[in-house]
């Protein structure tokens, strides 16, 4: 029974350091997100005909409905935008009251400057039609991941990027990847968050 006890501890022990690991290297992931972003100006207006800032994203955007892209619309871009580059990301895994990790759900990038809208439902092969990339998600697919949340409701964020390239060159097609590419080169960006969960 001591040598049980022990084992038991020591697995604890373990859970401990993994939770608080988690903890450090989401924090650290949070706050290299809010460096990156502090010196770009905040100009772009991104809204939705899918759903209001801050309002509930409805359940047709998400796992519990057909799960397709929701409509984004933007203006106010800069005069010598050349392309944009936008990024969906959830910041509340698995709950918002324990946030262990973050979820890419979504990436665009070479979005030519004389588009200002992503239709909602929007497919591969009308993105490719567009001349629009799309990166990886955490998931490792090209697709829009709808919100899925395990626990709570859950901030998803929307950020669109304008860029004086006409296209990026990351090395991978991961979120990482295109902020790397993307450093240096964005004249302003805006978001938009929507919420869902239970």
């Amino acid at each position: 029974m001591k040598r049980l006890g022990k084992i038991l501890l020591g697995l604890l022990a373990l859970a401990l350091v993994g939770v608080l690991f988690g903890l450090w290297h989401a924090s650290t992931a949070r706050g290299a997100d809010e460096r990156y972003h502090a010196g770009i100006p905040k100009t772009l207006v991104l809204s939705s005909e899918s759903f209001v800032a801050d309002g509930q994203i409805p359940s047709a955007f998400t796992c519990k409905g057909s799960g397709s892209s929701p409509q984004l619309l933007w203006t106010a871009a800069p005069e010598n935008t050349q392309s944009y580059a936008l990024v969906m990301m959830d910041w509340d895994g698995p709950s918002p009251y324990f946030r262990l990790g973050d979820f890419t759900h979504w990436i665009l990038y070479d979005v030519p400057p004389g588009t200002h809208e992503i239709k909602g439902s929007v497919t591969a092969a009308d993105l490719a039609q567009a001349k629009i990339k799309a990166g990886n998600n955490s998931l490792g697919a090209s697709d829009y991941t709808p919100p899925c949340p395990p626990m709570g409701t859950h901030r998803y964020l929307f950020r669109l990027y304008a860029l004086d390239v006409p296209a990026l060159h990351p090395v991978s097609r991961d979120r990482e990847a295109i902020f790397d590419a993307m450093r240096g080169h964005v004249l302003a960006f805006g978001e938009l968050r929507g919420l869902f969960g239970g």
